[in-house]
Formats: structure tokens, sequence, C-alpha cells
């Protein structure tokens, strides 16, 4: 495991990087129901390995609403854009999204919430 980045560059305990990379009560943002706010205090972007033996890209936030993680790369490439605008202010919101592409296929996203 890789850890890439964390919410204000902070290092994170042992404890925090069991609950961001590792553990099993974890929420998958999919099982998100669209148009749920979620206030953010922390997230840390990581690479894995999953167990196929393929290094997948990942993103943990800690929410109000417990540990959310995901691989999608359009959640977690509009997440970082946010985070990078409103992470020195503290604690900022989100609203997961979500839809359907062009191919038919779901996928997941985030926006910043109105407050």
């Amino acid at each position: 495991m890789k850890i890439l980045r964390t919410m204000s560059n902070k290092e994170l305990s042992k404890k925090e990087m069991y609950r961001f990379t590792m553990s099993d009560t974890n929420i998958s943002v999919k099982n998100i129901t669209d148009g749920e706010v979620l206030e953010v205090s922390g997230y840390c972007e990581y690479n894995d390995i999953d167990n196929k033996g393929k290094e997948q890209h990942l993103l943990s936030i800690k929410t109000d609403k417990g540990y959310i993680t995901t691989n999608s790369e359009t959640f977690i490439r509009n997440f970082l854009k946010i985070a990078d605008l409103f992470e020195d202010d503290g604690v900022f919101k989100i609203v997961k999204l979500s839809g359907v592409t062009k191919n038919d296929k779901p996928f997941v996203n985030c926006s910043l919430a109105d407050d």
C-alpha cells in the first residue's frame, strides 16, 4: 500500500491508517444515497493491491456518516479538486451524485454541497 496524500498532508496514526484503508466497516460510496450531503473531516488517497494482484487507486473519506471508500476515478478526481480548495478551511461538505454514461455504464461522482 502506498499513501499518496491525506487531508492537509497530515501524517496518519496507525489507528487512522487502519480506519481509512483496511476496516471492514467502511461504506462503499455506491451505497450512499444520491443527493446525500456528507461532512468531510479527513481523507486518504492511496494505491493498494487487490485480491487479483492488480494495483488500484482508492480514496477513503472520513465523514459524519462514517468512513466511505471508492475506486471511482470520476469521484476521486472531483473530490480532490474540492479538497484542494477547501481542506485548509477544516471541515467541508460534499454531495454524492451518480449517473449513467453514454455507454449505459453507471458512475458515481460528487460536488461541493450548498450550505
